[in-house]
């Protein structure tokens, strides 16, 4: 897991480190070559499933805006206030979300020009965010975050006419994240009115830009079916979500409970190592 997560960190600072991972990743599949990989490849259209682990994926919320100090006042006049800027971390909430690794898996059908492939693809991914920075004594955090992917890549295959096939690849799309995440008052202590407890909810399902990064390498295992593994690195824009902040004032009778709705904007990205299966017609 240490592995993992040292490899997903390496990848968030620098996205192109995934193409030298995603060769390291797939040597193992190098292997002597049958009789069979050594005719011509030939085009022609394919559909493949991948599926795999997604790890080191986060939820980034943007730094706040720096703002000017305002002007000396002249003489004689008041002093200009501070400018204020809305917040854009939840109360309670860390600049960034870490989740457990997950399921990650996509459908696709694509064409395969000998050399180079272009394919649409539909995926699936879920993950449980991480909620040690979330919760303590007083709080209680939860949370989880889904994505469907729907997008086209294109990929250029390296020795296409032999077993073995390094590729690179690049996609973009569109991405629905469904983003559900609290930071609520510790259900075992009191808390007045009974059906408030004290805390943010972010919560929301909304579409954004995505685009990913792959490098892997094909294996053959017959003339039309290749075996691929491959590292991915993706990232998806930023994206509005709400957040439902309850605070509690006063005990007992006189105890009020108010609630403020604020816009946030996080950005998702993420780490995932697949194992596919290519099959052409």
């Amino acid at each position: 897991m240490k592995c993992m997560e040292s490899f997903g960190a390496a990848l968030r600072r620098d996205g192109c480190r995934l193409l030298v991972a995603g060769f390291a990743a797939s040597a193992a599949l190098t292997v002597a070559a049958p009789a069979f990989a050594q005719e011509s490849n030939e085009p022609g259209a394919y559909v493949v499933l991948r599926a795999g682990a997604q790890f080191g994926s986060d939820v980034k919320f943007p730094k706040p805006a720096k703002t000017k100090p305002a002007p000396a006042p002249k003489p004689g006049t008041k002093p200009t206030p501070k400018p204020t800027t809305p917040p854009t971390t939840p109360p309670g909430f860390p600049d960034s979300l870490s989740s457990e690794t997950a399921f990650s898996g996509e459908l696709g059908a694509g064409y395969d020009f000998n050399g180079f492939r272009l394919e649409a693809t539909v995926g699936r991914s879920s993950a449980n965010i991480k909620t040690d920075k979330l919760g303590n004594k007083d709080f209680v955090g939860a949370g989880k975050v889904k994505a469907l992917d729907i997008g086209i890549a294109g990929y250029v295959d390296f020795n296409p006419d032999g077993p073995a096939n390094p590729f690179l690849g690049a996609g973009i799309g569109m991405s629905q994240v469904n983003l559900d995440v609290s930071r609520l008052a510790n259900p075992t202590k009191p808390v007045t009115p009974a059906d408030k407890r004290p805390g943010t909810h972010l919560e929301g399902s909304e579409w954004a830009f995505r685009w990913h990064l792959d490098a892997g390498l094909g294996y053959k295992l017959s003339r039309n079916t290749t075996l691929e593994i491959a590292g991915r690195y993706a990232r998806t824009s930023a994206t509005e979500f709400k957040a439902k902040t309850v605070t509690v004032t006063g005990t007992g009778t006189a105890a009020k409970a108010t609630t403020v709705t604020n816009s946030f904007k996080p950005s998702l990205s993420s780490t995932s190592l697949m194992i596919g299966l290519r099959q052409k017609f």
